[in-house]
């Protein structure tokens, strides 16, 4: 990575937090253009002034676009709480999510079909799986908590 390029991160995360954050967060969800109404009532935010405000930060990042009275993405960042969600057909999903539901499959598959013969080898297997299952489903519950919108 460059040097400008990390500065440019750098400033996009000093900028990018509170109602902007959310707009963007809001605009990477969606992923179609946006206009200044339809933020402010999807966000439940005060005024079309304060969206206008936050829509012109971020144009002025160069994360969006405006285009005909529309806001169009022009480059998705993975900035702060941004690293940890992936957009998954229009959900924000934490990453954690896929470790867990691998590992509460794995858990079920142990369970239903290697645990009949009592042996230390089975069972340390389920201890294992049972123990990254709940790990992973208690990371990704922190991180959907701090999700910012």
């Amino acid at each position: 990575m460059s040097k400008d390029t990390e500065l440019d991160l750098a400033k996009i995360e000093s900028r990018l937090s509170g109602n902007t954050l959310r707009l963007y967060w809001y605009m990477v969800k969606v992923d179609h253009p946006v206009t200044i109404n339809k933020a402010k009532k999807e966000l439940n935010l005060s005024s079309p002034g304060l969206v206008a405000y936050h829509l012109n930060k971020l144009v002025e990042l160069r994360l969006v676009e405006k285009t005909l009275g529309e806001y169009h993405l022009t480059n998705s960042v993975r900035v702060g709480v941004l690293r940890s969600f992936i957009r998954l057909y229009g959900f924000m999903v934490p990453r954690y999510v896929f470790y867990a539901v691998f590992f509460t499959v794995l858990c079920v598959i142990f369970l239903a079909f290697f645990v009949k013969p009592l042996s230390f080898q089975s069972w340390f297997a389920v201890a294992v799986c049972l123990i990254s299952t709940v790990i992973f489903w208690y990371e990704a519950l922190r991180i959907w908590r701090g999700k910012p919108f």
